[in-house]
């Protein structure tokens, strides 16, 4: 009898766990409507059915098994109408399998009355295991009192009792456990279902690329990565490495990145980088990247964007900014630089040439005659003659290709020639060669006292920077050696030397140099 008990408990355990899988994602509790609710109490009433095919016959029209601890669970999580809807098939059940007899009624008659007690009892304000416990000590009472009733046999009714009692009470409150790990367990299913969904449709939906990287290959790509990618099917990218989207002198980068991203686990910065398209085109983007798992295993999700607009209008930006940091700091007569550069820019190549313990040169020079070239030209061409020889003097520059060297309208018609880490030689060679390019232009000066053409006085000064001098220093001697040439021009060109003159400064003296 024992065995045949526990085979019934192992039916109904069985049962629940097939009904469960079927309830997966619609738990049924006291408030659901009552349709579910009927469906769900005639599924519990067919197990019951079950049970009975399986039953202990006491005597040849008396039948015991649980079938009441269907109705007891059906009562518990349905209510009143699932109780009923499971008493009702089990009462017409046992009726049906074993035919109609005084025995079948009553048992019939007493399964309602567990139905309808145990819907009662259900709606009694409690603890769940309070209620379970009352529901099922009261099913096996209305049970036993059904033997009773069938049973004139007091020994054999005992007999019984003492197997169905004790598995009876143990087997509704497994059955309680069973059915309350399966509800709550279907129902973590259907939230991590509804949560996967909320999360397919959400990176679907999203108009940045999503991609999904497990073990270096994508897995998962949304409409937006396909489209970023040009790419039109979903098979072109699935399955592939996502380096090979990205070119070639970066993946070492990424793979750094990715490594250290791994054992960090968590977001990456954004980075902006590019991506290779499908027709061997180019695109910027700005990713970020964060650990996850998918389908049991670690993956990367990487979400990315978009920005070549955002970089060209970045590019745009520097572009105007630079331009206006040109404009700011270029003369807009001549187009070198201006006075306002040329102050900034000698201190802070002097502060260089102190730290690195190389000479400082600079170079002074202004258009001989130039008011009466105007006088006799006209303002417009005196423009255009400051032009030149600017435009002149910064070609000199140029060729040089030395670092920090600078041409500067220092004001008017002087000018100023930065050239840090440059001796004295270097310096002086480099102003005899501006001065031969202004003078090769040929622009004619009737007006000059020093020739028939514009031509320029130099003055040079070369120092090694230190504390006790300042960049003021420089150009105080560069400009007081363009005033000892321009002195000494007009005295030399009376005692009969028609050829331009340069005067270097070395060592604190001067001395002049006739152009052979």
């Amino acid at each position: 009898m024992l065995k045949d008990f526990g085979t019934n408990l192992a039916i109904l355990i069985s049962c629940f766990l097939i009904i469960g899988h079927i309830y997966k994602g619609k738990l049924v509790v006291p408030q659901s409507p009552i349709r579910i609710r009927l469906v769900y109490g005639g599924l519990l009433g067919m197990v019951g059915v079950l049970l009975m095919l399986y039953a202990i016959r006491v005597s040849p029209s008396v039948v015991a098994d649980l079938r009441h601890i269907v109705i007891v669970l059906s009562a518990f999580f349905g209510g009143m109408p699932a109780a009923l809807a499971s008493a009702v098939i089990i009462a017409v059940g046992r009726v049906g399998l074993y035919g109609v007899s005084a025995a079948s009624l009553t048992a019939a008659f007493f399964a309602i009355l567990i139905g309808i007690g145990c819907g009662a009892l259900s709606y009694f304000r409690m603890q769940p295991w309070s209620r379970i416990i009352l529901l099922n000590f009261y099913g096996i009472v209305v049970a036993t009192s059904s033997l009773y009733m069938n049973l004139p046999d007091t020994s054999l009714l005992m007999q019984v009792a003492m197997y169905q009692w004790p598995i009876s009470l143990m087997g509704g409150i497994l059955s309680y456990l069973v059915m309350t790990y399966i509800r709550r367990t279907n129902h973590l299913l259907y939230e991590l279902e509804e949560s996967e969904e909320r999360y397919r449709r959400l990176v679907q939906l999203s108009p940045d690329g999503v991609l999904v990287v497990s073990e270096g290959r994508v897995v998962l790509a949304n409409d937006a990565a396909l489209k970023l990618l040009g790419l039109e099917k979903r098979e072109q990218l699935l399955g592939k490495p996502l380096y090979t989207f990205t070119k070639e002198e970066w993946r070492a980068e990424a793979c750094r990145d990715t490594y250290a991203h791994k054992h960090m686990e968590s977001v990456t910065d954004l980075i902006e980088t590019r991506f290779r398209r499908q027709d061997g085109s180019e695109v910027d983007v700005e990713t970020a990247s964060t650990w996850i798992s998918y389908r049991g295993e670690p993956a990367q999700l990487i979400h990315f964007r978009d920005i070549t607009l955002r970089k060209r209008a970045e590019e745009q930006l520097m572009s105007a900014n630079q331009l206006l940091r040109d404009l700011t700091n270029m003369d807009g007569l001549t187009g070198v630089a201006n006075r306002r550069c040329f102050d900034e820019r000698i201190r802070a190549e002097w502060e260089a040439c102190q730290s690195s313990g190389v000479p400082f040169s600079l170079i002074m020079f202004d258009l001989d005659y130039f008011k009466m070239y105007n006088d006799t030209y006209g303002h417009q061409p005196g423009d255009r003659c400051l032009r030149e020889a600017a435009g002149a003097a910064a070609a000199a520059v140029s060729a040089l290709k030395l670092q920090g060297a600078m041409v500067a309208r220092y004001g008017g018609e002087e000018f100023a020639v930065l050239l840090p880490g440059t001796d004295a030689d270097r310096a002086l060679g480099i102003a005899e060669d501006v001065r031969e390019r202004i003078v090769s232009l040929a622009i004619p000066h009737s007006g000059s006292k020093a020739s028939s053409v514009v031509t320029v006085s130099v003055g040079v000064s070369t120092l090694l920077p230190a504390e006790a001098i300042s960049p003021e220093n420089a150009i105080e001697r560069a400009d007081q050696a363009l005033y000892e040439a321009k002195k000494s021009r007009a005295q030399l060109r009376s005692d009969g030397f028609a050829d331009p003159v340069l005067l270097k400064w070395t060592s604190g003296e001067f001395f002049f140099e006739k152009n052979a």
